[in-house]
């Protein structure tokens, strides 16, 4: 019997592509990267055959789930590489990079090195014109990119770097009508890009974000939801921007994760209407919502939720004496010293204002 030869190369895609599938396992990124296996990994990435490469990446993404490989893959000069990979990779090279690159992205120094070797510009071309996968990877990227951390008190300069490369346009587009997970990563990445950030927050609003970001926070899905929300939130500390907001219809839906939604999702609807209600039309509307006055209630009772108070005292300062005298009963009850300090550490005043 006649056996096919295989060459070398076609072995070692073999070798590549099954520890690509072993590396989504947590303890099997451990011991793939003890065994030594993330150097030659990235020198496979640099300068391996079409397919090595391919493998090679998707390795490395998946490795870098893991917190300490990830500061490894970086360390071995994985990131250069991959970028390479976004920005004129064949095949599925650019979306699978992509990934990787958000994953490495989770580590603050990784953020600015991934930044600094220019792969902002090739991941919002991605986003504008890559296949699905590919818009998918790049916005997950460009989410976990402009990601403030824990690490870092400051991500103003990627922020803006992302927002001047025209990522933002692109991203308002996957929001209103791409994937599932397009709109996910993208409502993500509007509200990292919007987060502590003046100038992108009018950016987002004049790129038409304000409608499909209320529509998700209607109608979407497992985290679409709760990224949307929370981007109405920031977007809410702009004084011109809160008045859109509720003109886009959004007093409802957020009113409805306050009674409906997960602990996560409530607590952003909350921090949403906390910002609305801070000028008197917003408050007025609100109010008339009035399901929205017991669901802040109920909300204000527990300890993570503080951010329902503000709301509660501004509605307390409203004409609308259903809802005043349920807030103000509300607040008594929690305290109404505990709630003065509260209210002065935020800067808001005087509750008997």
């Amino acid at each position: 019997m006649e056996h096919e030869l295989t060459s070398d190369s076609e072995a070692e895609e073999e070798t590549l592509a099954v520890i690509k599938d072993l590396a989504v396992n947590n303890e099997n990124q451990v011991a793939i990267a003890k065994a030594g296996a993330i150097v030659p990994l990235v020198k496979l990435v640099w300068s391996g055959t079409d397919e090595q490469k391919t493998y090679a990446a998707g390795a490395l993404g998946n490795l870098a789930v893991y917190a300490e490989n990830n500061i490894a893959i970086a360390k071995a000069g994985a990131i250069e590489p991959l970028v390479a990979l976004v920005r004129s990779g064949t095949g599925r090279q650019p979306e699978i990079a992509a990934g990787a690159l958000g994953n490495l992205a989770s580590n603050a120094e990784n953020q600015v090195k991934i930044a600094d070797a220019g792969a902002i510009k090739p991941l919002v071309v991605l986003v504008q014109s890559g296949t699905d996968a590919g818009r998918e990877k790049a916005a997950y990227a460009l989410m976990i990119l402009s990601t403030l951390s824990d690490d870092r008190a400051d991500n103003s300069s990627i922020q803006n770097a992302i927002a001047n490369a025209g990522a933002i346009k692109p991203l308002v587009a996957l929001v209103r009508s791409g994937t599932d997970m397009q709109k996910e990563y993208a409502a993500g990445a509007l509200k990292e890009l919007a987060r502590k950030n003046a100038n992108n927050k009018i950016a987002i609003a004049k790129a038409g974000a304000i409608e499909p970001l209320v529509t998700l926070v209607r109608n979407g899905t497992g985290f679409q939801k709760q990224f949307a929300a929370a981007a109405l939130m920031d977007l809410a500390f702009d004084d011109d921007i809160k008045k859109a907001i509720p003109m886009a219809g959004a007093v409802g839906p957020l009113v409805a994760l306050l009674r409906e939604g997960t602990e996560d999702e409530r607590l952003f609807a909350v921090g949403a209407l906390r910002n609305l209600v801070t000028i008197p039309v917003n408050k007025t509307l609100i109010t008339s919502a009035w399901d929205a006055i017991p669901a802040l209630v109920a909300l204000s009772k527990i300890t993570s939720a503080w951010d329902a108070i503000p709301a509660l005292v501004a509605l307390s300062k409203t004409d609308a004496m259903d809802a005043k005298g349920l807030a103000m009963e509300t607040l008594d009850i929690i305290g109404l010293d505990v709630v003065q300090d509260y209210i002065e550490m935020l800067g808001l005043g005087d509750i008997s204002d």
